[in-house]
């Protein structure tokens, strides 16, 4: 075997990018996904719901949902004797400390000159496996149906 000296001609610099959707099967928008009874009922369920792209056992995670109240309000309690420890507590603070750093400082969302703290949020973590290095600002669309009232974030 022969070994040839490394040269700057072996490189190839391409600024082209590769965008593909984030979904099983490429596909570009979830209408309809489903949760699993099986992982809701586990003591993981306490914390977040898998949310699945079919309604069968060959359904593949997409995402999960979270609820985090400041206070533990919302979920049972870790222990009855211990008020505001509970999942949603933890799961606040799970996020808190993973998003701002700091297991003190609370969310806090500006628009102009009013600020607001909000004592309960949802967190929505995509499943890692559905992209490559991430999720670009601004090419993700949350819209929320209530009957005839439709949300978007």
């Amino acid at each position: 075997m022969s070994y040839r000296r490394f040269d700057t001609d072996d490189l190839v610099v391409s600024a082209d990018s590769i965008t593909t959707p984030a979904w099983t099967n490429n596909v570009t928008t979830l209408t309809t996904f489903f949760t699993s009874s099986t992982q809701t009922a586990t003591n993981a369920g306490k914390y977040y719901y898998h949310i699945y792209d079919t309604g069968s056992a060959a359904g593949e995670i997409q995402f999960a949902v979270a609820y985090g109240h400041r206070k533990g309000s919302g979920s049972a309690l870790f222990n009855s004797g211990e008020d505001g420890k509970s999942y949603s507590s933890a799961v606040y603070g799970q996020f808190r400390t993973l998003i701002t750093g700091d297991e003190d400082t609370d969310f806090t969302f500006t628009s102009a000159s009013t600020s607001y703290t909000p004592d309960n949020l949802y967190f929505i973590s995509v499943q890692r496996s559905r992209f490559r290095e991430k999720i670009l600002p601004g090419t993700m669309d949350l819209k929320f149906t209530n009957g005839s009232n439709d949300f978007k974030r």
